[in-house]
């Protein structure tokens, strides 16, 4: 099936135009080999068209590309010139680069490290200021441990310290500010100590006060707890007495139940063993008795049962004796004499049966 199109074919081949590849692909799906191998033919022709036209494309892509391979040598060849000159030039220039650096190096090295003098000199020149005024700072630390007089001595040093432009310099605001704050900062712990040490003076006024007072009422206490202990011992000496008479007059009750209940308890426990005694005699002759008759039923059975037996024995003698008569006619049966094997074993198996009837029959009759 044709497909109209504009499109320029790929490396002047007609066929490789997009729908005509996106057709190829769309057949190629649709073909289907039946189980009758119909359909297969279609399958081997597409199948060599198609593989026709990758190799027309392959040798198309060799003829296209060959004198792109041309141009490319060449540019190789002009670069390569072009390297080779580079190369000289920076190998010239190299030695010139390389002193020229170490004496730009040597000559920054010398001025970093003046730098770092410089920093470290003003830097040493900060921190002595600044510790200065670290340790100004410090002077209240701890402070409010101190009392009045400590605290009146500590204002007074503070006030005593001289803060110079020239020592200072640039941090003199700074000091000015920090020996301002630590002197206030003293101050108030001063009017907070002071004030504090006149509230301990009345809470110590105050506590002496409230001793006396608690030593007053101790006594007191303990003069009212000995009148207390002595009333209770009397209170506690009458109990007992009236606790022992009570307890006399409960122990002659008891004394006098124990004997009362003793003497009930003898008068039932020898009634009781007499009545034991009785009923023990009469379940004994009760079961003597029993026992008697049982004995007496069991003989009587007996006698009945071996005369039954003897009934039984004599009404089975005319029995035993027909029986007896055929074991011997059986056994005197004459066996007959047998050419087989097999017939000898049937014959052999059946004597052994009837022997065993004849010894069951002999077990019977005796």
């Amino acid at each position: 099936m044709a497909i109209e199109t504009k499109e320029i074919a790929p490396l002047g081949i007609q066929e490789l135009t997009t729908a005509n590849i996106e057709l190829m692909a769309q057949q190629a799906n649709d073909l289907v080999i039946g189980a009758d191998g119909s359909g297969y033919k279609d399958v081997e022709r597409f199948h060599k068209d198609a593989k026709s036209l990758h190799l027309r494309v392959r040798k198309r892509e060799e003829e296209l590309l060959v004198p792109f391979k041309e141009e490319m040598s060449r540019i190789k060849t002009d670069m390569q010139k072009v390297k080779d000159v580079s190369l000289k030039i920076q190998n010239q220039l190299n030695p010139i680069i390389t002193v020229l650096g170490e004496k730009r190096d040597k000559w920054e090295t010398v001025l970093a490290e003046r730098k770092a003098e410089a920093e470290r000199i003003e830097q040493e020149r900060v921190d002595i200021i600044r510790s200065k005024i670290s340790a100004m700072a410090e002077i209240t630390i701890g402070m409010n441990s101190l009392n009045s007089n400590e605290l009146r001595a500590l204002i007074a040093e503070i006030e005593s310290v001289e803060l110079s432009p020239e020592e200072y310099q640039e941090f003199i605001a700074e000091a000015n500010s920090t020996k301002h704050k630590v002197f206030c900062q003293a101050s108030d712990a001063l009017e907070n100590r002071l004030k504090f040490e006149a509230e301990a003076a009345e809470r110590s006024a105050l506590a002496e006060k409230l001793r006396l007072q608690r030593e007053a009422q101790e006594a007191e206490a303990k003069r009212l707890e000995a009148i207390r202990l002595e009333q209770e011992a009397k209170e506690r000496e009458e109990r007992e007495k009236i606790d022992a008479e009570r307890r006399k007059i409960e122990k002659e009750r008891a004394d006098f139940e124990a004997e009362k209940k003793a003497e009930q308890d003898r008068i039932e426990r020898e009634a009781l063993e007499r009545r034991l005694a009785e009923e023990a005699k009469a379940k004994a002759e009760a079961e003597l008795k029993a026992r008697l008759e049982r004995e007496e039923a069991a003989r009587i059975a007996k006698i009945e049962a071996d005369k039954k037996e003897a009934e039984r024995l004599e009404a089975l003698k005319p029995d035993k004796e027909r029986l007896m008569d055929f074991a011997n006619r059986i056994r005197a049966v004459e066996h007959p004499v047998l050419m087989s094997e097999e017939a000898d074993g049937v014959l052999n198996h059946t004597l052994v049966g009837i022997e065993s009837s004849m010894e069951w029959i002999e077990e019977f009759c005796e």
